[in-house]
C-alpha cells in the first residue's frame, strides 16, 4: 500500500482492521486535515463482490448526514496500485469507543444513558428515514466525541437503497451478542432490529453487564431468540425500564421506532440536548473503527409503514414483573429457537462459514509475535488482553508462546485473550545428578543451556554427574557446568593421581624432618639438639674419651 493516495491523503498509523478493510489515520493534503481512510484488505481486492460491497457502503455513507453519525468525505481508487485498490475517506471521530468506558467504568448512571439513548436514537431515526439500517449497533460503534456526544460509526454492514442485496441467503451478520432474534435467525435486518441492539446496549450501561453474552456464537443466538432479556435494576425508573423493555421485544412489531425512542427520551429529560455529562472526563484521543463486513438493503417504505403503525402511540405501560424484564417466553420463542439450529446445522461451509458470512469478528493468530504486535492485533480485533509470562525454552523472550482462546473461535467485542508471553527464563532439572553426563547435556542443552563439565576422582561410575553449578530458574543460554566422575579415586582432587591407594600418606616436603608426637620434656637450650630416648647403658671409658670436648655427655641419661 502506498503512503499517499492518489498524491492528496498521506497515511498515518493504523487505526483498526476488520473483516472488509484497513482503517487509517490519514492527512488530506489539499484541506489540510485529519481523516479517516479505509482501505480495502489486499485479499480481497480481486474478489468482485467484496469490491461492489466495499463500494456500496461508500454510497450509503454518503447518503447519510448527521451529526450523530460519521461523515463520508470522499471514495476512489489508488491510482499507483495495480488493481485500483479502492478506499474511502471519512470523519475522523475524535473521542473514545462506549465500549472502552464500559470496560472502565462499568455500569453508568440512568441519566448518561437517558442522554445516550438520546442522541443514537436520533442518529438511527435519521439513518432510517433514508432507508438505511446500520446492523450492528454495539458499544465499539458508538464513540463519545471530545464533547462527550455519541456518534454512530461503522456503516460497514449496512447499505442505502440499492437494487438488490449483496448479502448471501441465510447469512447473519452482525456482533451475536448485540444481533436481534431475526437475524439470529437469518432474516433481512429492518430499522427494528437497529433498536433491538441499541436496547442491549442501554442494558448493559445500566447493568454492566451484556444480557446475551455467551461462550459460543451459536450459544448467544439461540439466547437471543429464545431467552428474555434479565431483570433490570430496581433503581431504574419506570419509563426508562419500560422503554428499555419494550425495544428488546422479540417480536420486532412490538419495538418502537428509532424515532419514538428519541422522543420518549427527550419527554424524559425535558428535551435535553445528548451530551452526556458524566463522561466527560473519559480520556480521547483519536478513534475510528473499522468495518467489518458486507451489508444489507432496506427500502424508506417498509420503515415508513411501520413508524405509521405506531407513530400515535406510547410505549405501552407494563406490570413490574414484566418492566423488570422477568417476561413469560412466548410460544413462538421455542419454535424460533429449533429454527436456528436447524439453519445452524443446515448452513454449507461448515457451522460458522456459513451462518456467520465469515464477518464475525474471529480470535487472531498471534503465536510467534511479539507482544507488542499481538497485544496490537487482538485490540484491532475487539478483544481485551491479558498478558502471563511463561518458561519457554523454544521461544524467544517477549515473544507470544501460547493464547488461550485458540485462533479462529469467535470473539465478541471485550472477550479477553490470555497470551502467554516467553520470559527468558527457564528452571535446571533438579533430577540430573547420579546420571550420565550424556543423558544430562542432552537434557540442558534441549532447555537452551550451554554445558561444560569439570572430572572429579569418584568412587562412581565414570561419566556419573555428581553436581551441578547451577540450580533454579537460569537466563536461557546460561552456561551450567557438570562435575563428572573420572570413575576412580575417593572423590579428592587437585593434582592427586585418582589411580593412588585410598591408605597412601602424603609425601612429606622436601627439606623437612617428619615430627612424631612425643612427650613434653623440660625445655632444652637452644644450642642443643633433640636426641631420641635410649635405654640407659654404662658409658665406657673409651665412648666417653671420644665424645668431642665432653659435648653430649650424660646425653641421654635420666
Amino acid at each position: 500500500m502506498a503512503e499517499r493516495l492518489n498524491d492528496r491523503y498521506e497515511l498515518g498509523e493504523v487505526l483498526g482492521s476488520g473483516g472488509m478493510g484497513q482503517v487509517y489515520r490519514a492527512r488530506d493534503l489539499r484541506l489540510g486535515r485529519d481523516v479517516a481512510v479505509k482501505v480495502l484488505r489486499g485479499d480481497r481486492v480481486g474478489d468482485d463482490a467484496a469490491r461492489a460491497r466495499f463500494m456500496a457502503e461508500a454510497r450509503t455513507s454518503g447518503l447519510l448526514n448527521h451529526p450523530g453519525i460519521a461523515t463520508v468525505h470522499d471514495v476512489g481508487e489508488d491510482d499507483a496500485s495495480p488493481d485500483g485498490d479502492p478506499f474511502i475517506v471519512m470523519q475522523l471521530v475524535e473521542g473514545v469507543p462506549l465500549s472502552d468506558v464500559l470496560r472502565r467504568r462499568g455500569a453508568l448512571g440512568v441519566e448518561p444513558v437517558e442522554r445516550l439513548l438520546g442522541g443514537v436514537g436520533d442518529a438511527l431515526a435519521a439513518a432510517h428515514e433514508a432507508g438505511v439500517v446500520h446492523r450492528d449497533v454495539k458499544p465499539a460503534n458508538i464513540v463519545l466525541s471530545t464533547d462527550s456526544r455519541p456518534v454512530l460509526v461503522d456503516f460497514g454492514i449496512a447499505l442505502g437503497v440499492a437494487p438488490e442485496p449483496l448479502t448471501e441467503t441465510g447469512a447473519v451478520l452482525g456482533t451475536v451478542e448485540y444481533i436481534s432474534p431475526e437475524q439470529a435467525r437469518g432474516q433481512t435486518a429492518t430499522g427494528a432490529s437497529d433498536v433491538y441492539s441499541l436496547g442491549l446496549v442501554a442494558y448493559q450501561c445500566l447493568t454492566g453487564t451484556s444480557p446475551f453474552r455467551r461462550e459460543t456464537s451459536v450459544a448467544a443466538a439461540l439466547a437471543q431468540v429464545s431467552e428474555e432479556l434479565p431483570a433490570l435494576p430496581a433503581s431504574v425508573p419506570d419509563e426508562l425500564a419500560r422503554l428499555v423493555v419494550a425495544m428488546t421485544a422479540k417480536d420486532p412489531a412490538l419495538r418502537p421506532t428509532a424515532a419514538q425512542v428519541r422522543d420518549t427520551v427527550e419527554r424524559s429529560t425535558g428535551g435535553a440536548t445528548s451530551v452526556i455529562p458524566a463522561l466527560t472526563d473519559a480520556p480521547t484521543g483519536p478513534m475510528t473503527v473499522a468495518h467489518t463486513g458486507p451489508a444489507t438493503v432496506v427500502s424508506p417504505a417498509p420503515l415508513a409503514a411501520a413508524g405509521a403503525a405506531s407513530a400515535t402511540t406510547q410505549v405501552p405501560a407494563q406490570d413490574d414483573e414484566r418492566r423488570r424484564g422477568a417476561t413469560r417466553t412466548r410460544m413462538f420463542a421455542g419454535v424460533a429457537a429449533l429454527a436456528v439450529v436447524a439453519l445452524l446445522i443446515g448452513m454449507s461451509g461448515g457451522l460458522f462459514g456459513g451462518v456467520f458470512g465469515g464477518d464475525d469478528p474471529t480470535v487472531p493468530d498471534v503465536v510467534g509475535r511479539s507482544v507488542d504486535d499481538a497485544t496490537d492485533e487482538v485490540e484491532d480485533a475487539g478483544g481485551r488482553v491479558r498478558i502471563t509470562e511463561v518458561d519457554a525454552p523454544d521461544v524467544e523472550k517477549g515473544v507470544v508462546a501460547a493464547q488461550s482462546p485458540r485462533a479462529g473461535g469467535p470473539l465478541a467485542d471485550g472477550d479477553v485473550v490470555t497470551l502467554e508471553v516467553a520470559s527468558g527464563f527457564v528452571s535446571v532439572p533438579d533430577d540430573l545428578v547420579g546420571t550420565s553426563v550424556d543423558d544430562a547435556t542432552d537434557a540442558l542443552e534441549k532447555l537452551g543451556f550451554d554445558v561444560k563439565t569439570s572430572p572429579v576422582a569418584s568412587a562412581e561410575p565414570a561419566g556419573t554427574v555428581l553436581a551441578l553449578d547451577r540450580t533454579g530458574r537460569q537466563e536461557v543460554g546460561a552456561t551450567v557446568t557438570l562435575s563428572v566422575s573420572s570413575g576412580s579415586g575417593s572423590g579428592t582432587s587437585g593434582g592427586e593421581d585418582p589411580a593412588e591407594p585410598r591408605d597412601k600418606k602424603p609425601e612429606e616436603p622436601k627439606g623437612e624432618e617428619k615430627k612424631e608426637p612425643k612427650e613434653e620434656k623440660p625445655a632444652k637450650p637452644k644450642d642443643e639438639e633433640p636426641s631420641e630416648t635410649v635405654e640407659p647403658i654404662e658409658e665406657t671409658a673409651e665412648q666417653a674419651d671420644t665424645t668431642a670436648g665432653g659435648k653430649g655427655k650424660g646425653q641421654g641419661r635420666p
